[in-house]
């Protein structure tokens, strides 16, 4: 959905609950709170239902890592790196003329001791251990490696560009950063937006705001 019709509808809101206005800066800066207020709600659900998966798509990215990147196993994580998902090793096989995968196993720091230790599981270079510590992953063995890390990351934070010309307010949709959150799911963002601005609506009364304005639209 258009950055333009979302803030249209919470404007529309905020006149009709509080006669207030709300900048475009503002809104900007209440709406990229709001997604990363939901991000973390369905990073909670996320192992519990498929829907999350699907919320959480957008997000879901990955960078590789290489022997040059992983000085002593330690592999500095992205900027945008929010939760860890599946990630592995990869190395060439002389033998079978071919790639070969390794999964990565994360631990925490309760686990991770045993993990490093277990002989049941040995860590390998192939198929290693690591423990998320700081802004670094940290493999084990300590050495350098090469693969895939995928992880879940942070949402753009939007931004409404426009011009003004007196109070004309011409709205540039190429220009500005959209949500990146599917159409299922603005609804809930609304709402948590709308609470930064001191109002609390359910979903039901969001979407009843957007018939009312979309009747008064037509």
């Amino acid at each position: 959905m258009d950055l333009d019709l979302i803030y249209q509808l919470n404007d529309f809101i905020i006149r009709k609950q509080r006669g207030a206005f709300i900048t475009y800066p503002e809104l900007d800066n209440n709406y990229n709170l709001a997604q990363l207020d939901l991000l973390n709600e369905y990073i909670d659900e996320y192992a519990i239902t498929g829907k999350i998966h699907n919320a959480l798509q957008p997000f879901k990215t990955n960078t590789p890592f290489t022997h040059g990147t992983t000085p002593s196993g330690i592999f500095t994580l992205p900027d945008d790196y929010v939760l860890p998902l599946m990630s592995y090793t990869q190395w060439y096989d002389n033998v079978r003329d071919e790639i070969q995968y390794g999964e990565i196993r994360f631990y925490n720091e309760a686990e991770w001791i045993n993990a490093i230790n277990s002989q049941l599981r040995p860590c390998t270079s192939q198929r290693p251990s690591a423990k998320i510590i700081g802004g670094t992953m940290q493999l084990f063995p300590a050495t350098k490696n090469a693969g895939i890390f995928n992880y879940i990351r942070k949402p753009d934070a939007p931004a409404y560009v426009f011009t003004q010309s007196g109070r004309d307010i011409t709205y540039s949709a190429s220009s500005s950063t959209q949500l990146e959150w599917g159409d299922l799911y603005i609804p809930k963002l609304i709402m948590k937006a709308l609470t930064y601005q001191g109002i609390n609506l359910n979903e039901s009364q969001i979407t009843a705001f957007a018939e009312e304005k979309n009747n008064q639209s037509v």
